[in-house]
């Protein structure tokens, strides 16, 4: 199937409305040409132009999105599957792993490649003509170098010499492509713009540029940045100054002009946290701060001092929620007013712990007043997990553990099922969901409770364990409430 030169695969990707972005690229969004109920076999030319020829690198089929997915000024209200054929990439200056390719990019001349991605660990583009594609039934491999990648809904861009071959892949899903586009390639330019905050001149300690085709060598002259990049791309700034972290952009038209001004904005910055409840503090505890970037969680954890304090190097600006062991987790707001903040915590509704609670061999988990054998008391299934020693029982309390668990030893792990209602649970629950504020993923796509152990006796009973880690992506067949990956 060929399309008119200026046309890119944006145009059948199920595209709502909105402009290509890069300038020199001219999509036709026709209705008509959606790419509703198609498919292509690994090998089948989708499309092609003037620069390059567009071919599927495994079977591909559509797919409608549960909701729009905006990319740019793009919106797409369908997506690429994979058939799920993995490929086994060594990425010599970037991530190796197993990746799904969807897209193979051969160029007739030299060219400019834009890819929308919307999901996936991490996504790419690489370049290299020695990758052998996976099948359904065996795995890909290959070397190749990194031309652009990142791990959340986003515009990939690269550029291709003629004669080069580049896929577009992502780790972690079969279902995170949108659209690509070709065009002509972009020309090298001079750029220098006025650094700005809050309109007025500013000049931080620090700056970094990034972005394709930066050539590493940024120059600060008082309030304003020089460099050489390319036409019709987009460069991030990222300043520090007193140690605030700011950020910027910077964009190049297809006639090499820049933006005269890169207004900044504080991002992060080094946080200190005190936690109160009431009028004392919480002394000697583990607090955590996390945020969903995406569908990826993000965690900082950390112990408060005797005075209640935890300093974390450096958080983002951002909505957090502050959870603090024995106490109800709260929304907190960390901002550039914020840095060094205090949060008042309410104790949680917690059970009382058997009076035998401090014998060997048993670790009692969300309890008021455990004195567990070694010591410690705990609120965390997974804290418990990693100091039990092999053959220890741990007892866990009725209410919700909101995390992932992985079980590296032989251990029983038994619920204290009980009359009373506790916080509204009277049986442990564990759950897991991708989307929200839980530990980084154990297992292929986030199980919530994954054996690992190899030989090792694992009794669970008396627990509910529950998962929906992919339900906003439309594709929980991959993560599971309970594997086993022992070997």
């Amino acid at each position: 199937m060929k399309f008119k030169k200026a046309v890119s695969l944006f145009a059948i990707m199920g595209l709502c409305m909105g402009s290509c972005f890069g300038a020199g690229v001219v999509p036709v969004f026709a209705q008509s040409d959606f790419m509703a109920d198609k498919e292509y076999n690994d090998g089948d030319l989708i499309f092609e132009n003037e620069y390059a020829s567009v071919y599927a690198a495994q079977k591909l089929t559509s797919k409608a999105n549960p909701d729009p997915v905006t990319v740019g000024d793009r919106v797409y209200t369908s997506r690429i599957n994979t058939s799920g054929a993995n490929t086994a990439l060594t990425i010599l200056d970037g991530t190796s792993g197993k990746y799904r390719l969807a897209y193979k990019i051969v160029a007739k001349t030299d060219c400019k490649v834009t890819a929308d991605i919307m999901s996936g660990k991490y996504h790419c583009i690489v370049l290299s003509d020695s990758v052998v594609v996976g099948t359904a039934d065996k795995d890909g491999e290959g070397s190749c170098h990194l031309i652009s990648g990142d791990n959340a809904t986003t515009s990939l861009f690269g550029e291709l010499k003629a004669g080069q071959t580049a896929f577009v892949a992502a780790q972690g899903t079969n279902d995170g492509f949108l659209g690509i586009s070709i065009d002509k390639p972009s020309v090298k330019v001079d750029v220098a713009t006025k650094l700005k905050l809050n309109g007025a001149s500013f000049t931080p300690d620090k700056v970094l540029v990034s972005g394709s085709g930066y050539d590493g060598n940024a120059i600060i002259e008082f309030d304003k940045v020089s460099f050489k990049g390319l036409s019709s791309y987009k460069y991030s700034v990222t300043a520090v100054h007193d140690n605030i972290v700011y950020e910027g952009h910077i964009e190049v038209a297809e006639d090499g002009t820049a933006s005269n001004e890169c207004e900044l904005t504080p991002i992060a910055a080094p946080v200190s946290v005190t936690v109160k409840n009431g009028s004392d503090v919480c002394a000697n505890t583990p607090v955590t701060l996390s945020r969903a970037e995406g569908t990826q969680p993000i965690r900082f954890t950390g112990v408060t001092d005797g005075n209640g304090k935890v300093s974390f190097e450096s958080l983002n600006f951002n909505d957090y929620l502050l959870e603090v062991d024995g106490c109800k987790p709260q929304n907190v707001v960390i901002n550039s007013d914020n840095i060094d903040v205090s949060f008042d915590v309410q104790k949680r509704e917690l059970p009382k712990a058997p009076v035998d609670s401090g014998r060997e061999g048993y670790l009692y988990v969300g309890y008021a007043d455990a004195k567990n054998y070694n010591g410690k008391q705990y609120f965390s299934l997974q804290a418990a997990v990693n100091d039990a020693k092999s053959g220890d029982t741990i007892v866990l309390a009725p209410g919700l553990y909101h995390e992932q668990v992985n079980i590296d030893k032989s251990l029983s792990i038994i619920g204290d099922v009980v009359s009373e209602s506790y916080e509204g649970y009277n049986i442990p629950v564990i759950n897991y969901n991708q989307n929200e504020m839980c530990a980084d993923a154990v297992g292929f796509h986030g199980d919530t409770v994954m054996i690992s152990a190899t030989d090792a006796n694992v009794v669970l009973r008396n627990l509910r364990i529950e998962n929906d880690a992919e339900s906003t992506l439309d594709c929980t067949q991959n993560a599971t409430a309970l594997s086993t990956c022992a070997s």
